[in-house]
């Protein structure tokens, strides 16, 4: 199971949405938007890691596109 990302604008209208997952259970627990417009979302994933519960981090871009880090 995915979690999903959905930004609105200031009615509550949808602006857009983008999913974050794999082939297990993936969870999103914490979001918040930064600096640059963006967002960096904390949770918890089995589809990536050692097979458990993995802490996840992602960081968005402005558009919710996922931002490699390196």
């Amino acid at each position: 199971m995915d979690f999903w990302l959905i930004k609105t604008d200031g009615v509550g209208d949808k602006v857009w949405d983008r999913t974050f997952g794999g082939i297990g259970d993936d969870e999103g627990v914490y979001v918040q938007q930064t600096f640059d417009g963006g967002y960096i979302i904390t949770g918890v994933t089995k589809s990536y890691g050692a097979g458990s519960f993995d802490v996840w981090l992602i960081k968005t871009i402005v558009k919710g596109s996922r931002k490699l880090l390196h």
